[in-house]
C-alpha cells in the first residue's frame, strides 16, 4: 500500500507531529511505503529530517506555480492520500482519480478560525473548510479527539464517514525518567531537585491565553514553584512583562521538549480551544500531572485519564495519583488505527 501525508508545511508542531508518529510507525510495517508531501518550500529542521528517515518514497514539496498538476501527478502513485488542515484538505477535495481520500480534522473550525484570525477572517474560513470536507468526496474524515468528531457532526453532511481517532505520541521520545536521572538533569540545569516544576509548551498565541495562565499560577503556586514556558509568539511581550513578577522562567522554542517535560512535575494549559493537545500528551507520557482549563477537549482528557489530570478549577482540591499507564497514549496505538481506516 503506497499513503502520501500532505502536509501545509514541515515544522514542529502538533498536527506535523501527529503525521510524523503515522509515518514512524507504519514505516516499521511490511507493504506500507510512505509519501510526505509539503505545500511550502522544504527547510531543514529536525521534523524534516526525521520525516526523511521514514519515508521510503520520499519527502516533497509542491511547485508553488502549480500545486495541484503536481499534486494530481503524485497521486497517480498512491493508494492512499491523507491530508492535514485547510489548504490540503482544499486540494484533495479536487482530485478526481482512483484514490481514497481522508482527512484528520485537528481543531474545533468556528472557534479555533476566530480566536487565530478574527471573526470575519476566521468565520469565512471555517465556513470554507466545512464546504471542502462536505463537497470534496472524503472516503473518511477522522476527527482527533471524539469532542471533535461529533462537533463536525454537527456540520457535515449525516452521509459522510466521520471517525475519531485520539492522538499518541512516540513513546520511545516521550517518556519517565528514573527518580535519578531526573534529580541529575535538574543538577545540571542549576535547579532545586526538590522544588515543583510546572511547564507550559505552545504558541504565545490569544487563543491559548498564557498571559492568564501566568496570573493564575502566580496566584496559586506556592513561593519557591518554578513555571517553565516553552514557546514563542505575539503574546511574548505581556508574557515577559507577568513572568517579571515571579519564578518563572521562557525558554523559546526548542527542538527538544522532551527534555523539560521530564524534568517537570506538572504541565498546564489554559487554553480556550484545542483538538487533542499533543503537548499535553507529550508531557504526560514523561510523568507530568496536567492541569487543563475546562473545555470539551480537555474535559475528554481528563475523563480518559482521571489519575494524571485534572481540570484548572479544581487545581486546590485535586489529587495527584500518578503512576497509571500511559500506553493508550502511544503513537502505536494511533497509528494502527489509521492503518485500519487507509484499509476499509
Amino acid at each position: 500500500m503506497n499513503i502520501g501525508i500532505l502536509l501545509p508545511e514541515i515544522y514542529n508542531c502538533g498536527p506535523v507531529n501527529v503525521a510524523l508518529n503515522i509515518v514512524k510507525e507504519l514505516s516499521e510495517l511490511e507493504n506500507v511505503d510512505i509519501m510526505v508531501i509539503s505545500l511550502r518550500p522544504l527547510k531543514n529542521n529536525e521534523t524534516l529530517d526525521f520525516f526523511k528517515k521514514y519515508s521510503s518514497l520520499g519527502v516533497y514539496a509542491l511547485n508553488e506555480n502549480n500545486y495541484f498538476k503536481e499534486l494530481e501527478n503524485l497521486a497517480l502513485h498512491l493508494d492512499v492520500i491523507h491530508s492535514h488542515g485547510f489548504y490540503p484538505d482544499k486540494l484533495v477535495s479536487k482530485l478526481d482519480c482512483n484514490i481514497k481520500k481522508i482527512t484528520t480534522v485537528h481543531c474545533m473550525f468556528y472557534k479555533d478560525y476566530i480566536k487565530e484570525y478574527g471573526l470575519f477572517k476566521g468565520f469565512i474560513g471555517a465556513l470554507s473548510h466545512f464546504r471542502i470536507l462536505n463537497k470534496g468526496r472524503f472516503d473518511t474524515i477522522v476527527g482527533c479527539s471524539l469532542s471533535v468528531r461529533s462537533y463536525c457532526e454537527k456540520y457535515l453532511n449525516n452521509k459522510i464517514n466521520i471517525n475519531y481517532i485520539l492522538n499518541g505520541v512516540d513513546q520511545t521520545r516521550f517518556y519517565k525518567l528514573s527518580a535519578s536521572k531526573r534529580m541529575e538533569l535538574r543538577k545540571g540545569l542549576n535547579f532545586d531537585v526538590y522544588k515543583r516544576i510546572y511547564i507550559y509548551a505552545g504558541r504565545l498565541i490569544r487563543r491559548k491565553r498564557v498571559p492568564e495562565l501566568i496570573d493564575l499560577f502566580l496566584i496559586k503556586a506556592q513561593h519557591d514553584d518554578l513555571l517553565i514556558i516553552l514557546g514563542d509568539g505575539e503574546e511574548l511581550d505581556k508574557c515577559k512583562e507577568r513572568a517579571a513578577q515571579g519564578n518563572i522562567k521562557l525558554i523559546g522554542n526548542v527542538d527538544n521538549p522532551e527534555f523539560y517535560y521530564q524534568i517537570s512535575d506538572f504541565v498546564i494549559s489554559n487554553s480556550s480551544a484545542e483538538g487533542y493537545p499533543m503537548s499535553i500528551i507529550e508531557a504526560v507520557s514523561c510523568g507530568c500531572f496536567a492541569f487543563l482549563s475546562d473545555i470539551e477537549p480537555h474535559r475528554e482528557f481528563v475523563s480518559n485519564n482521571p489519575q494524571v489530570s485534572c481540570l484548572l478549577d479544581v487545581w486546590d482540591e485535586c489529587k495527584v495519583l500518578s503512576e497509571e499507564s500511559v500506553e493508550h497514549l502511544s503513537a502505536r496505538v494511533m497509528a494502527l488505527s489509521y492503518l485500519n481506516v487507509y484499509e476499509q
